[in-house]
């Protein structure tokens, strides 16, 4: 007998492949199996009239092949669940006869070629194994997180676990799920943990406009796949031949320099008359105004981005003994350290000079000696960050955060209070692009540029023959940075 065009062969008595997709249901068991989230995502369950373990198992078998090749020749879900519910009965009645049959293709894939030996080609222990060799290169926590959760996203979306066996139609239907994410993706905390087919179940009723990651995510996540084949091939596990992530990237019409707005100067100046630097109600209710001035977190990280273009992690991540006095200059050292294992790229560790406007607002008043590094005083930043950091009033959301999180919310709400409408393209991350601009606008040469803001040279002149910049040369073009606090917060 033959079923959507396959041919019979004998099933092998023993075989417990797909039994993963068996339950059982008082007297009977179930085929249950996730539907692919190219076809609406789901669960397919399907009655199997046997009470017999080995029936079960092997008709499980049977109709996991017949679901894949069903949805693979463009069928809807409901006329599948109908075409598998007459393979269940079907075999049932052979079953009866002392007869069974399986498709000739019944294993859901080819063999596949050994993997080296103490090479497990799982994706997720090649992951582990990439992001052990990025760790020894001072790869941060934030890029770990992030590729971590793409493959699992990726496994998820696929449905495969082994990397030998992806091939150019499993790039082909990651790329689709991600078009038919929520844009939120990854961002809402009540999407965490829930199954890819729910969410884009529940993605369905949202407008078109929030549906869809945006080309520079799909292409990064391509990316990050692309790691993970390679990482697999430099292992010598062997995975399917042409394989090729960008040959599905996505066309980007905006600029990376058009994506994030630059705050302007008056922007920064703007933000700064919040009540969070000029005196708010409560520790609670520090967007409203009022008396109280609290020189944490929340107060210094977007002044020292506004004066070093630094990213808001590698301020928030910061302890006592990464600012130094040095040469005549207050600097802090951007660097792994105990509670940042590494940092976005190999370029992010640099040492920044403070501008003066950050000495005049006492940011380094009280440090006790060079020997404990400490900050304190009623002028400086308060005792005794958590857990050993430098700035005190941070906190994790959960364990693969950032320090810096925890300051997201209210800082959004900053940017929506000061800026209003003039808001718009403009995040945090503004600060940098601020800084950038202000720095070029000012002549300031570009190797001196990309040394305070921690970005790899353009070319092999600049990365292997170039020689850092002094800390006199970039403490004299971070001093060319505009003033933009209130001036009652500056000494004279």
């Amino acid at each position: 007998m033959t079923r959507f065009g396959g041919a019979p062969s004998i099933f092998l008595a023993g075989s417990t492949e797909m039994s993963k997709n068996l339950i059982r249901r008082g007297d009977f068991y179930h085929y249950r199996r996730r539907i692919p989230a190219t076809a609406g995502g789901g669960i397919m369950q399907i009655p199997l009239m046997t009470g017999q373990l080995a029936d079960g198992r092997r008709l499980a078998m049977i109709l996991a092949v017949e679901q894949d090749r069903a949805f693979s020749a463009g069928n809807d879900t409901q006329t599948v669940r109908e075409m598998l519910s007459d393979v269940a009965r079907k075999e049932a009645a052979l079953a009866t006869l002392g007869l069974v049959s399986i498709p000739a293709d019944a294993e859901r894939r080819p063999t596949l070629p050994p993997a080296p030996r103490g090479f497990d080609p799982s994706i997720a222990a090649v992951v582990d194994r990439l992001l052990a060799r990025k760790k020894e290169d001072g790869v941060g926590r934030a890029q770990d997180t992030q590729i971590r959760a793409v493959s699992r996203l990726f496994i998820d979306a696929i449905e495969e676990t082994d990397v030998r066996a992806v091939t150019q139609g499993h790039l082909a239907t990651f790329r689709d799920v991600m078009s038919r994410l929520p844009k939120s993706h990854g961002k809402s905390e009540r999407q965490r943990g829930k199954p890819t087919s729910e969410i884009l179940d529940a993605a369905r009723s949202l407008p078109p406009a929030k549906v869809g990651l945006s080309p520079a995510t799909v292409n990064r996540n391509l990316e990050i796949v692309r790691q993970i084949l390679r990482s697999a091939a430099t292992e010598g596990i062997q995975t399917v031949e042409g394989v090729d992530t960008s040959r599905l990237r996505r066309r980007d019409n905006v600029r990376a320099r058009d994506k994030r707005a630059p705050f302007s100067v008056e922007d920064c100046r703007s933000i700064f008359r919040s009540p969070i630097w000029t005196g708010s109600k409560s520790e609670k209710r520090r967007r409203f105004p009022g008396d109280l001035v609290i020189k944490d977190a929340l107060f210094w990280v977007p002044i020292i981005a506004a004066y070093t273009g630094a990213r808001r992690e590698e301020i928030s991540g910061l302890m006592p003994e990464d600012v130094d006095y040095v040469d005549g200059s207050w600097v802090f050292r951007i660097r792994p350290n105990r509670l940042r294992p590494g940092l976005k790229t190999a370029a992010s560790a640099r040492v920044i000079p403070a501008h003066q406007d950050l000495v005049r607002a006492g940011f380094f008043s009280g440090l006790i000696g060079r020997a404990e590094r400490k900050i304190g005083g009623s002028d400086g930043p308060d005792l005794g960050g958590p857990e050993g950091l430098l700035l005190p009033g941070l906190t994790r959301k959960h364990a693969a955060a950032g320090w810096g999180e925890s300051l997201a919310f209210v800082l959004d709400k900053v940017l929506d209070d000061t800026l209003g409408a003039g808001r718009a393209g403009k995040s945090f991350h503004s600060f940098r692009h601020y800084v950038t601009d202000e720095l070029r606008r000012a002549g300031v040469q570009k190797e001196v540029r990309l040394d305070i803001l921690g970005h790899a040279g353009s070319d092999l002149e600049d990365e292997v023959y170039g020689s850092s910049s002094t800390i006199q040369a970039m403490q004299a073009a971070i001093n060319l940075l505009p003033s933009v606090l209130p001036a009652p917060l500056l000494r004279p």
